[in-house]
């Protein structure tokens, strides 16, 4: 049985224990939702994994305009009435814009309303450096493999 205080995604092969358990996240191992990673757009692959009420969702690559309207189809069928809580993981991401940061701020707010549980996974590098910039990382549920972003870390 694995280890319940650790959560490891198979798409970026990052470990985030104690920081996804204090969301209660741990809820068990993900699988696979029988298919491999999709590309959603010329630069940006996305594999969605779910288990137990979590949907699991890993970005790679480059996610801007182009991947916006996939992202969307592909969230809309891996989010059901039974989701209860949703995982977006952006550790494999290289590049994010505008478009993606509107997304995350609109996942944001209808999560919210329809009691879903939702946290966004950011180690460190260009994306995390976006969200601290824009002060993002001090409103969205931001996790990094050390913990919850403290809302101070943002200076906006």
């Amino acid at each position: 049985m694995p280890d319940p205080r650790a959560v490891r995604s198979s798409c970026g092969g990052n470990s985030f224990g104690p920081a996804v358990r204090s969301y209660g996240m741990a809820r068990g191992p993900l699988s696979e939702i029988d298919r491999e990673a999709r590309r959603i757009g010329q630069l940006c692959s996305m594999r969605i994994e779910q288990s137990d009420g979590t949907v699991f969702i890993c970005l790679n690559g480059e996610f801007d305009l182009a991947c916006a309207e996939r992202f969307k189809d592909e969230l809309d069928c891996a989010v059901d009435g039974e989701t209860e809580a949703l995982v977006l993981d952006l550790g494999g991401l290289q590049f994010m814009d505008s478009t993606g940061l509107g997304i995350l701020l609109t996942l944001n707010r209808t999560t919210s309303e329809s009691g879903i549980e939702y946290t966004v996974l950011c180690g460190e590098g260009a994306v995390r450096h976006l969200l601290r910039g824009t002060g993002l990382d001090g409103i969205l549920p931001v996790v990094s493999p050390h913990g919850a972003v403290p809302r101070s870390d943002s200076p906006v």
